[in-house]
């Protein structure tokens, strides 16, 4: 996952790093995605700054699912 510094200080990026991993946790938990055999990046944005896990996991399931 990539949080450049264009979206905050470090305690920002660690923060959306968290928020876009627990997503991606929970998409695999729920059975709505699969990773086995594919690498992935993912670039943080701005608006990921003050959204929350909820608002975040369809997005990541979407972007995920159409790989």
């Amino acid at each position: 996952m990539i949080a450049g510094k264009g979206i905050g200080k470090a305690v920002v990026r660690n923060r959306v790093r968290r928020i876009l991993k627990e997503a991606i946790r929970l998409s695999i938990k729920e059975g709505h995605i699969t990773l086995k055999g594919k690498d992935i990046i993912i670039v943080a944005r701005k608006k990921a700054v003050n959204a929350k896990t909820t608002e975040i996991l369809p997005v990541v399931t979407e972007a995920l699912r159409s790989t």
